[in-house]
């Protein structure tokens, strides 16, 4: 060994890993209001790749029952290959999400028409038809008639419209109502 005749000067290199990119992506999905919960709970890798032997985790938490729309929002986490240590940090992880949206259900009603002759009491009818579209199962109609004509002549039969869930619960702003209301007619009494 001759090491000691040298003037050695040695400067260092680096050594480097770079995280490795990972882009996961959520479903979107879309549904009318059916009163249950819509959850989507998939995903794809969209761009780049796990080391060999790793595993990713992803929980999602992301429901939505009502009308309206949010985020398919998950949670990851990526294992190494014994599944359980979380390598996460060596990841340029990115997670993209899809959408959630539940639209109106659709619901059309008429609301029932009547006439008599004048007798001094006021006509009314409670009457109604569903004539496009139905109550999502489980879930209960309420129509409550508010026209009334007592003199001669006719006027509208207007109606309230609710629809509630089994846990009684007003639901009735998840659907897309139309209401055709209905006609009360009084006509003169005939004297002789």
């Amino acid at each position: 060994n001759v090491t000691l005749n040298y003037a050695l000067t040695v400067t260092n290199g680096t050594l480097e890993i770079m995280p490795r990119k990972l882009v996961l992506q959520s479903a979107s999905d879309s549904k009318v209001y059916d009163g249950t919960p819509l959850v989507r709970e998939e995903y794809q890798v969209s761009e780049g790749s796990l080391a060999e032997g790793q595993s990713e985790g992803v929980t999602f938490n992301a429901s939505l029952t009502n009308v309206g729309s949010i985020k398919n929002e998950f949670a990851a986490v990526i294992y190494a290959s014994d599944g359980e240590t979380d390598v996460t940090s060596n990841y340029d992880l990115s997670c993209l999400f899809g959408t959630l949206e539940v639209t109106k259900r659709p619901l059309s009603l008429k609301i029932g028409d009547d006439t008599k002759v004048y007798d001094g009491t006021a006509l009314t009818n409670g009457e109604y038809e569903i004539t496009a579209g139905e109550v999502a199962p489980e879930q209960t109609l309420s129509v409550l008639a508010t026209g009334s004509q007592t003199t001669v002549g006719q006027s509208e039969n207007a109606a309230a419209v609710t629809v509630t869930d089994s846990a009684g619960e007003d639901v009735t702003l998840n659907y897309s109502l139309t209401v055709t209301n209905g006609t009360l007619e009084v006509t003169p009494r005939k004297l002789v």
